[in-house]
């Protein structure tokens, strides 16, 4: 069934326009920083100066101010933003050993079907070939440092204080290398960043001064080291004479709740709540050679769900059937309106985690169905205030319409949207008590 997904993704580029088809055709570079809140960026409101680089950047592009993903760990969110389905939608919800589906079609694989060179690096051993999330590569470099819970892999070590993940700077100058490399366009190069999902395994690194009066500035410290990164690494890419054409998109897996609910268990990192802290993610969209992006801000809610067929819908390709998002091409140069997308909803099931959670305007209804410390089973938080558990609930309250409502829309989206199961590959992945014990020290429990 994919490889004639795939046939018929190519026979629709074949009958673009000759200006679409040509080796004109942007390419794409997709930046995702593992674990960066939009919230602690300059160019989000943030107080601190920590992203000089990347508002830069957002300035001359496009920005997208309220984008929620639609789950709150790594190997959830990135499935269903590389496919546009919701996690449940292709059974990658659990911690060990959910893999992504072959019958999924990923970004990758739609642009390989429209002719792009796919080249793709990961800092991250989450999204490992060992989780299928290869597929649609010409060229696909794993990270060959793994969690210490994973099963051993030939070529990989263990994750310790000697053997790390590849820092952004190592990540960012093979992917110039390789995309460098590469004389045929259009290329498609995808990158996920780690840093900032280890800041608080800094222990030695100095802390800016002025980042020193927030309650957690090892975070605001990895947020700056790698915009420094990201600002050069596009610039330079940018500066070739086959990247001149390139859009460029930044954005996240997910948050961090960080010192944000202090009444609630286990929230300071991620993968638990689904607060605007662990959801709120940036998305900014920017083309060197597009001065019709430059300056476009967008207030309304967008799930990451539309990034895949608005990347496609900009470079002509098409867009592969059963997406969940909406192409959004189309707004960022003007031609249309912002159209009326479905309310943003949200899901973690990870380990012996449930919960899910629908955003309006002006809040968010979540159902806490496995008795999580400091919150009610049901709870409706503001948008516009701090989210912290039994302290800021407002369900029972003024507000019962309002979660009457939202209750009904998780309700009727939950019943179209049947659990699909994960795919687990083997047996042996199962983690034993010592490497769950290692999953917990990395804030994964």
């Amino acid at each position: 069934m994919k490889t004639l997904i795939v046939s018929l993704i190519a026979a629709a580029a074949a009958l673009l326009p000759t200006y679409l088809r040509a080796d004109t055709r942007p390419n794409v570079v997709l930046i995702m920083i593992d674990t960066l809140r939009a919230d602690k960026l300059g160019v989000y409101g943030c107080k601190f100066n920590t992203s000089p680089e990347i508002d830069a950047i957002a300035k001359q592009g496009a920005v997208f101010r309220r984008a929620i993903s639609q789950a709150p760990w790594t190997r959830a969110s990135i499935a269903s933003l590389l496919t546009s389905q919701y996690p449940r939608s292709i059974g990658v919800l659990k911690e060990q050993w959910d893999t992504l589906p072959a019958d999924a079609t990923t970004l990758a694989e739609a642009l390989k079907g429209a002719g792009y060179t796919t080249i793709g690096l990961t800092a991250n051993p989450q999204i490992n070939r060992t989780f299928n999330f290869h597929q649609g590569f010409d060229q696909y470099t794993d990270s060959g440092v793994i969690f210490r819970w994973m099963k051993k892999e030939e070529g990989k070590k263990k994750s310790s204080k000697h053997d790390r993940v590849a820092s952004a700077a190592e990540l960012l100058g093979e992917a110039l290398k390789q995309a460098g490399a590469e004389t045929k366009r259009p290329v498609y190069l995808q990158l996920l960043l780690m840093d900032v999902h280890a800041h608080d395994k800094m222990r030695r690194e100095a802390v800016d001064p002025d980042l020193a009066s927030d309650p957690r500035p090892r975070y605001l410290q990895t947020v700056r080291n790698t915009s420094r990164e990201v600002g050069p690494f596009i610039a330079k890419l940018a500066a070739l004479e086959n990247f001149k054409n390139t859009l460029f998109v930044i954005t996240a897996d997910h948050g961090e709740g960080l010192a944000d609910h202090p009444s609630v268990g286990q929230s300071a990192h991620h993968g638990n709540l689904l607060y605007e802290s662990q959801l709120h993610v940036p998305l900014i969209l920017f083309n060197p050679a597009d001065n019709g992006l430059r300056g476009r801000v967008f207030d309304g809610d967008v799930r990451l769900l539309e990034l895949v067929p608005t990347v496609l819908g900009y470079v002509g390709a098409a867009v592969p059937a059963g997406v969940e998002g909406k192409d959004l091409s189309a707004i960022l140069h003007g031609m249309e309106k912002m159209p009326l997308l479905p309310a943003p909803i949200s899901e973690t099931r990870w380990r012996d985690v449930e919960k899910l959670a629908v955003y309006s305007p002006d809040y968010v209804y979540i159902e806490n169905r496995d008795h999580w410390k400091g919150v009610n089973p049901k709870e409706l938080q503001r948008r516009d205030r701090p989210q912290d558990g039994l302290k800021t609930d407002l369900y029972g309250g003024a507000d019962d319409k309002v979660s009457a409502e939202l209750q009904a829309a998780l309700k009727k989206w939950e019943d179209s949207h049947p659990l699909r199961a994960g795919a687990a590959p083997d047996e042996q992945h199962q983690p034993l008590p010592e490497e769950v014990e290692q999953l917990k020290s990395l804030g994964y429990l």
